[in-house]
């Protein structure tokens, strides 16, 4: 099964990145939502193990410096 979302840098904010959820095909799928949140409180989870990153709105994440947003990368970015 393939990534149900793809990461983005955000145009204009510097060190934030922005999740994106793939609405295409998926939508049909009962789970959907459920995997969303999923997801997210996973990233936050992490992020909060590793001191790396803060959610800052319900599909983004700011980063204290381009170190912490490669780690960031590294382990979510598919």
């Amino acid at each position: 099964m393939s990534a149900i979302y793809t990461i983005e840098h955000h145009s204009s904010r510097r060190n934030t990145i922005r999740v994106h959820f793939l609405d295409e095909g998926w939508a049909q799928v009962n789970d959907y939502n459920h995997w969303i949140q999923e997801t997210i409180d996973e990233m936050v989870l992490w992020c909060d193990q590793h001191k790396c990153g803060e959610r800052t709105a319900y599909d983004m994440f700011r980063f204290a410096s381009k170190k912490e947003l490669t780690m960031f990368l590294l382990r979510w970015d598919k």
